[in-house]
């Protein structure tokens, strides 16, 4: 609830403080459930009491993709993905062209979303690297009994998260030599781990699986 008021009030509303707004199209996860949808409504008229009633719509993220994408694509019966940090969401859309109008006709078969996104495989990449390769993180010292924050934990913990953002997770594919820490290893080390290929399962073809049975 904070978290989008903030986002209303501090960088949409001020972007269009001298515009008329007419209407409204927000984007969201496709794990949103109608009572989130409902607080997205009231935070939006807060923001933008001179919406009218109807002028405000709310399409899923993997919608809103897709529906960009749409022009550039050929084929049939596509799905399209959304994997930001904290869902990933997909929608299944037939396109099709009307015999008629000749116009290109889109219809969502269903769609379906997951908290195990980008920040989840952030988490699990670093585990891996702590778990395997532990020299790549800390230098062994005596550990401390003390209750008062480390701060040289803190900052490994930092360096840790934009080593696997900036620099391990582009460059995760076979037989790639990474580096974290100065320390080099070969990336079967997070690719070949049981939690690594669990997480790949649950985001293709186990997340597919359950779109298709509900469907």
């Amino acid at each position: 609830n904070e978290a989008y008021a903030a986002l209303f009030r501090y960088f949409i509303f001020p972007q269009s403080r001298d515009k008329a707004i007419n209407k409204l199209v927000l984007t969201y996860p496709n794990t949103y459930t109608p009572t989130h949808l409902k607080v997205l409504e009231r935070i939006a008229h807060d923001t933008f009491p001179k919406i009218r009633k109807g002028y405000l719509r709310f399409v899923s993220e993997s919608d809103a993709v897709a529906a960009y994408y749409i022009q550039n694509w050929d084929s049939f019966n596509k799905s399209r993905d959304d994997m930001g940090a904290g869902t990933l969401d997909i929608s299944l859309f037939k396109k099709t062209k009307n015999r008629h109008s000749n116009k290109i006709e889109v219809s969502i078969l269903g769609k379906i979303g997951t908290g195990k996104a980008g920040n989840y495989l952030d988490y699990l990449i670093s585990e891996i690297i702590v778990d395997k390769v532990p020299e790549a993180i800390r230098e062994k010292r005596t550990v401390s009994t003390k209750h008062e924050i480390d701060s040289t934990i803190l900052a490994e913990r930092v360096n840790l998260k934009d080593s696997v953002k900036n620099g391990i997770k582009p460059n995760l594919k076979p037989g790639k030599e990474l580096i974290c820490g100065g320390i080099k290893f070969d990336s079967s080390v997070i690719l070949n781990d049981e939690r690594f290929i669990d997480f790949l399962h649950q985001v293709t073809d186990g997340i597919i699986k359950q779109l298709i049975d509900y469907l």
